[in-house]
């Protein structure tokens, strides 16, 4: 593990690039290029059985590899006297004030029942998964948030295995440790492969201002690739609009990068391939019954030109 806080980062790239759908090149958030893991949505053989064209056909590949536009993240409170090695009285946390104040900087509490946006797997019909959440657009992007307090608790369940399971399918994890002195947060607390990326929250105090302050850092594990906006010297913010954009431009490119590591990098590629020789199997398919149908095109041609001669 290594922290990129440390690392102190360095991009020129500016903070946001926006996706262009209608010219087939991708530009990702921070960061060109990441892949990603797709995430619904039709086969490129199924595409393309409907009669779509193979440039569509490419062009839908290409967004389903690279830019991914939905995006779900956890959220984990720590309450006073926790430490690593309470996984699961951490899982059973209850909100706070702080905490509810720290989440206006992630997006806005939304009612789960009736919710017609990107659900990020939460449901929307019958509050088996809470009642609130936390959702945010940031430059086309969609993010919805799995606040353990607000997913359901289970007083006979040591484990809270709800809460666990929906956060530890989540690639980034935002841990607020909800108290002032020492603690130093080891990624070993969460016992989930899928958990890479987690950023370390804390409210501190400024002198002679009123408004909420943050000190935030980043752990990743392994193989994640360097991702920006680069923290600054003080990784201390100030809550509002800009610390809410640097923060989420921060977390879509850390789950991007995410996908360098030897857990999803293997994985994607496999994807990756499997798409592409559904489109290319396809359109052989196509061809062959055109060819089929009408006849070999080079056939015809010698044909035509044997009757000329003669």
């Amino acid at each position: 593990f290594y922290s990129v806080g440390e690392a102190k980062i360095e991009t020129s790239e500016p903070w946001t690039k926006h996706v262009d759908d209608t010219a087939g090149i991708t530009e990702l958030i921070g960061r060109e290029s990441l892949p990603t893991t797709p995430r619904g949505g039709p086969t490129m053989k199924a595409m393309l059985q409907q009669n779509i064209s193979p440039s569509t056909a490419l062009l839908e590949f290409e967004k389903k590899t690279l830019g991914e536009r939905k995006h779900k993240f956890g959220v984990v409170r720590i309450a006073e006297g926790q430490t690593n090695k309470d996984e699961d009285e951490i899982f059973a946390n209850v909100s706070s004030p702080s905490f509810e104040e720290f989440l206006e900087c992630l997006g806005k509490k939304i009612v789960l029942q009736g919710w017609t946006g990107f659900t990020g797997g939460l449901d929307v019909k019958s509050n088996s998964t809470g009642i609130l959440s936390v959702f945010a657009q940031h430059h086309g992007c969609d993010v919805m948030y799995h606040v353990a307090p607000f997913l359901p608790y289970y007083p006979d369940d040591k484990q809270q295995v709800e809460r666990k399971r929906h956060i530890g399918n989540d690639i980034v994890v935002i841990i607020y440790k909800d108290f002032a002195g020492p603690f130093v947060f080891s990624p070993l607390m969460m016992r989930s492969q899928f958990n890479h990326v987690f950023m370390v929250v804390e409210k501190v105090n400024v002198n002679g201002d009123n408004t909420p302050h943050y000190k935030v850092e980043f752990v990743n594990k392994f193989g994640v690739v360097p991702y920006g906006p680069s923290l600054p010297e003080s990784t201390i913010f100030k809550k509002g609009e800009e610390f809410t954009n640097w923060l989420l431009t921060k977390l879509i490119n850390s789950e991007r990068a995410s996908m360098y590591a030897p857990d999803f990098r293997d994985k994607l590629a496999q994807t990756r391939n499997t798409l592409m020789k559904e489109i290319i199997a396809s359109i052989r398919d196509k061809k062959k019954d055109t060819q089929a149908g009408k006849g070999s095109p080079d056939l015809r041609k010698r044909s035509f030109s044997l009757k000329g001669r003669w």
